[in-house]
């Protein structure tokens, strides 16, 4: 082992006059590079007061020596840093390039940027000096870690949603997509890693006739932007049916740069419950008109009262022609003095207990007319 230099003998390299026969390499330190020469005749290798500052050390603390960078390599790195060297002095890699981790001074471990170059050779072209940099990417690589943890959520997020993804760019080229588009729109996963455009999309679909003869599948306000290959005035939301019997839900958000993230949820299940309600309510109110009833609801912290058709029906006014005030304002609007006392008893006074009404009440309509009526509540 080389001994340890005095910082006097810090550039003492191995062939003569260094500093003077590379002029660039005082400049290569001085803008914060670690320098190492390798004499790959004699073996000795010879490193600047900065590639020991890397590592925590005052810059003449370490041996000069092959073996002393050696030893301080990451052993998950060793292997890496090897094949690199065997790469390049091969002709395999243009120049040897290889990031390590190396051992400091407090025993952790700092990223390193280590390249080299060949500079000279004897008459027979056999290599004979390398001469190269370390860099510190410490930051670098925190970065890339930070990075690779976010893309790896992004993906398990993505891959767990239940809404299909694109992502596009400024060109409208698809630069990310899930597995749940891939299902939700019958698109292979091939045609996507592609990065087709969305107008390439959109051909796709249309030529398989995805969105029914005459676009029928989809909603009436998109069907001139799905008609234009996506070029055209972009809807923010619409819903179309795809081949599948599926109601697909499309929502499309442009970003600042110009690109553009659209989803693709499954809503046909809601779109069957309100279809459902709707007919479950069309019935309700024809059983109510042919019963002659109504149904009311009246929420006694908002003070608020609700009707249904048939309670409109039954005092002969509309929704156009009067609306439901206060609780109270309605009760004193429609019925007599006699059986607004009644209801104020019967529930307004009772209403932190749990208690049902069955009464027969005197009342005006809208038009005049006094009728009994017979509310169960």
């Amino acid at each position: 082992m080389p001994r340890k230099p005095t910082s006097s003998q810090a550039w003492s390299a191995p062939l003569p006059a260094l500093a003077d026969e590379n002029p660039w390499k005082l400049a290569l330190e001085g803008t914060g590079l670690g320098i190492w020469d390798w004499n790959l005749v004699t073996g000795e290798q010879t490193h600047s007061a900065r590639w020991e500052e890397m590592l925590g050390y005052g810059g003449c603390e370490l041996e000069q020596g092959y073996q002393e960078f050696s030893s301080r390599i990451h052993p998950d790195d060793l292997d890496r840093q090897k094949r690199a060297f065997e790469d390049y002095m091969s002709g395999a890699a243009s120049i040897y390039s290889a990031d390590i981790r190396l051992r400091c001074k407090d025993g952790s471990w700092r990223w390193i940027a280590s390249r080299g170059l060949v500079v000279e050779h004897d008459a027979q072209g056999k290599p004979l000096r390398l001469i190269g940099t370390h860099t510190d990417i410490q930051e670098r690589k925190a970065a890339e870690a930070e990075q690779r943890q976010s893309a790896l959520l992004l993906r398990d997020t993505l891959g767990s949603i239940s809404q299909g993804l694109f992502v596009l760019d400024a060109q409208q080229h698809i630069i990310s997509y899930n597995a749940r588009a891939c299902e939700l729109l019958d698109l292979s996963p091939d045609f996507l890693k592609s990065r087709p455009t969305l107008q390439q999309v959109h051909l796709k679909q249309l030529g398989r006739g995805d969105f029914g003869a005459d676009l029928n599948r989809v909603e009436a306000h998109a069907r001139s932007y799905v008609q234009s290959m996506g070029t055209g005035p972009l809807p923010p939301r619409y819903l179309r049916v795809t081949p599948q019997g599926l109601t697909l839900e499309i929502k499309s958000q442009m970003l600042p740069e110009g690109g553009m993230v659209r989803t693709f949820t499954d809503v046909s299940n809601y779109v069957q419950v309100q279809s459902d309600r709707a007919r479950l309510d069309k019935l309700l109110l024809s059983m109510q008109s042919l019963a002659q009833v109504g149904g009311w609801e009246v929420d006694m912290l908002a003070d608020q009262v609700y009707w249904t058709e048939g309670v409109y029906r039954i005092f002969e006014t509309s929704p156009d022609a009067y609306s439901p005030g206060t609780a109270m304002e309605t009760v004193e609007r429609f019925f007599t003095p006699e059986s607004v006392e009644l209801i104020r008893r019967s529930y307004f006074d009772n209403i932190n207990q749990a208690a049902t009404h069955d009464l027969e009440m005197e009342a005006i309509t809208a038009r005049g007319r006094r009728i009994w009526v017979h509310s169960v509540g």
